[in-house]
């Protein structure tokens, strides 16, 4: 199955799309640029392709999404009532009604920024480069570290709120250097001519 195949399945809303596909660019950049740990990036792709797929459950406002905030309040309904509204949880969901990897699987379910100082301590190179690469990516596209973490805090109070906030900053901080040191090029060249769909067989990887 294609991946819009994928997303058209679980009525998977435009920016959610193109989020994951930036998140999966980014990788594509590190892959590119990788001097470390051998990793199965085709399978770190895959999972970049669908970390976010069920994250329609948590969204609160449909404003500006082509089709319209009762289309989009009506698809959540129906996704509310298949899976529920633990977007983690859906998620998880999804990806075992796809059949995808175990290994795909336990990468998503680990990828959060309340997990990483888990993913700091980890040996795991796929999974730090995972979610390094959503921390890549803002809204807006790609863009630094700094600029994520400011967003975050922003934008979802319940990690702003937490009394280790500071300490899950440090936290991405260091993988970011640990990412660093695998790389031939400076973090910083990560930019947002990554952020879109720059790997063509994208389009026809099997999901």
């Amino acid at each position: 199955m294609k991946i819009e195949e994928v997303y058209d399945r679980f009525e998977v809303p435009p920016n959610l799309r193109i989020h994951m596909r930036r998140v999966a660019g980014v990788i594509e950049c590190l892959r590119r640029f990788w001097c470390g740990e051998k990793i199965d990036w085709e399978l770190i792709v895959k999972a970049a392709l669908v970390h976010d797929l069920g994250n329609i459950v948590r969204f609160t406002s449909f404003l500006g999404l082509r089709g319209g905030v009762e289309y989009w309040q009506k698809v959540q309904g129906r996704i509310v009532a298949r899976y529920g509204i633990d977007d983690h949880a859906v998620t998880r969901q999804m990806l075992v009604e796809l059949g995808m990897a175990a290994r795909i699987v336990n990468l998503v379910g680990q990828k959060s920024f309340g997990n990483s100082v888990a993913v700091k301590k980890s040996r795991d190179w796929g999974l730090k480069v995972l979610c390094y690469a959503d921390l890549r990516v803002l809204p807006t596209g790609v863009g630094s570290l700094a600029e994520r973490i400011r967003e975050v805090k922003a934008r979802v109070p319940k990690y702003a709120n937490r009394s280790d906030f500071d300490e899950l900053v440090r936290a991405c901080l260091e993988v970011e250097e640990q990412i660093q040191a695998k790389l031939t090029i400076g973090v910083e060249k990560i930019n947002d001519q990554w952020g879109e769909n720059k790997g063509n067989y994208l389009e026809t990887l099997e999901i």
